[in-house]
């Protein structure tokens, strides 16, 4: 367990060129219980963006990791219609890659909007 007044569960650091936390490593990898263990800090930021890679929910939604998905899912500050960059949101980016279980868990979550998109400006 990581329990350590001390310790600033949201410091980045750089793994192969992207900047990234704790949280996010085991999101990538779908590690639940990991996951678990480093959700419980209560200033833990879970709608952080990670450099290329969107929010943790954004990166678990884009790989199809319904367990880690469904964890972040119930952390009460977890913003599901966050949009990263001009590629979308974690509910865009789970149907695009034919996710149907993290479709279908985000879908359930009393914040979602299914509306959401990026703002992308038209040259005319």
């Amino acid at each position: 367990m990581l329990v350590h007044s001390a310790i600033d569960v949201n410091l980045e650091g750089k793994t192969d060129g992207d900047t990234s936390t704790i949280l996010f490593v085991p999101v990538l990898q779908g590690h639940g219980e990991r996951l678990q263990q480093l959700l419980a800090p209560i200033d833990i930021d879970v709608n952080k963006v990670y450099g290329g890679a969107g929010t943790s929910l954004f990166g678990a939604a884009h790989r199809g990791h319904s367990m880690v998905v469904q964890q972040l899912l119930a952390h009460g500050d977890i913003n599901v219609n966050k949009v990263y960059g001009d590629i979308g949101t974690p509910l865009f980016v789970a149907a695009l890659g034919g996710h149907t279980v993290v479709v279908q868990q985000l879908l359930t979550h009393s914040a979602i909007d299914i509306n959401s998109h990026p703002t992308i400006l038209s040259h005319r």
